[in-house]
């Protein structure tokens, strides 16, 4: 399991804990069915052999849809300018993180976290930002790539 499911799935549990009095039968019965949907789909695959690939990958999307239901309740107690701040910061923060990494020399540094962090296998998707952009675009999920 990659290292970012843990803190992602430690996140949303305390986002859920902290909304658990907003929390719905009907929407949790709903977000169960959900991931016992997609429980199902991996386990009536045919090929065995992406059963681990399958496995990691259910994880990390059960985390994204608890993160998310659990943001979702988060958000709706807020006001709209309370929301609007909280996106906009996110965006300054990732526009200022991609334009360092790309045009302030962070890029080994940030290739140095990622080779630490991501070091299974290369990111397969370097040669589509070449194909599309004619360079590899800044992305905190990028594994590590060759020198």
């Amino acid at each position: 399991m990659p290292f970012p499911s843990l803190p992602a799935g430690i996140a949303g549990m305390i986002l859920l804990w902290r909304r658990r009095d907003r929390i719905k039968p009907a929407a949790l019965a709903g977000l169960i069915c959900i991931l016992l949907l997609y429980l199902v789909s991996i386990l009536c695959a045919t090929n065995v052999e992406y059963l681990p690939r399958r496995t990691n990958g259910l994880i990390q999307l059960t985390y994204s849809i608890t993160i998310g239901y659990a943001l979702f309740l988060t958000v709706t107690q807020g006001t709209r300018q309370q929301i609007g701040r909280l996106f906009l910061t996110f965006a300054v923060v990732i526009l200022i993180g991609c334009l360092l990494e790309a045009y302030a020399g962070l890029r080994p540094v940030s290739d140095a976290v990622h080779s630490v962090l991501y070091s299974r296998g290369l990111y397969e998707n370097d040669l589509r930002d070449v194909l599309f952009y004619n360079r590899v675009r800044p992305s905190s999920s990028r594994r590590s790539r060759p020198a």
